[in-house]
């Protein structure tokens, strides 16, 4: 990988900087895995994504941790996954509504049990009550959330949003 990175290869970029991230010299990491992000490697992208979301290697920027990560998505629809928790993580419902929905209309396996919750509540949140109850259904079979799932359920059918009003 070295001998690649010193060419410039893009591949030998990210495996170098993956190599130091697993001996956990994550400056060193986050160098390698920018220059193969900056040459469109779309790995290297996703983990430069990572370490900007979780301040690994580089100071925290949830802004720039999206910039890398949606340009990753292009050619990676598992990474909107990824992007719809951030999003979510940070109380912007319609962009973590609109990622989430391209992930499943992209059938990807990435979707967790603990992403039912946060897809109905984006969901309701951008009023696609329906789509909303299906996924806090989900939410509340599995488990996840279980007792705020059941409020939002409630709700939903006590205010009769987009389905029949029902009391019970």
């Amino acid at each position: 990988y070295k001998k690649a990175a010193d060419r410039g290869d893009k591949i030998g970029l990210t495996g170098i900087g993956l190599v130091y991230a697993l001996k956990g010299e994550d400056s060193k990491a986050f160098s390698y895995l920018k220059e193969a992000a900056e040459k469109e490697e779309t790995e290297a992208m996703i983990f430069l994504g990572l370490f900007y979301e979780k301040g690994v290697g580089v100071s925290k920027n949830i802004d720039e941790a999206v910039r890398w990560l949606v340009r990753a998505s292009e050619d990676y629809p598992r990474v909107n996954t990824l992007l719809a928790r951030i999003y979510y993580d940070y109380h912007n419902y319609d962009k973590a509504a609109n990622r989430f929905t391209i992930a499943i209309e992209n059938n990807v396996t990435n979707i967790e049990k603990a992403d039912y919750y946060k897809i109905g509540v984006s969901m309701f949140e951008t009023k696609s009550y329906t789509k909303a109850l299906e996924w806090l259904e989900k939410s509340y079979n599995a488990g996840v959330e279980k007792s705020k799932s059941a409020s939002y359920i409630a709700h939903i059918y006590d205010s009769g949003l987009g389905i029949e009003k029902d009391k019970k």
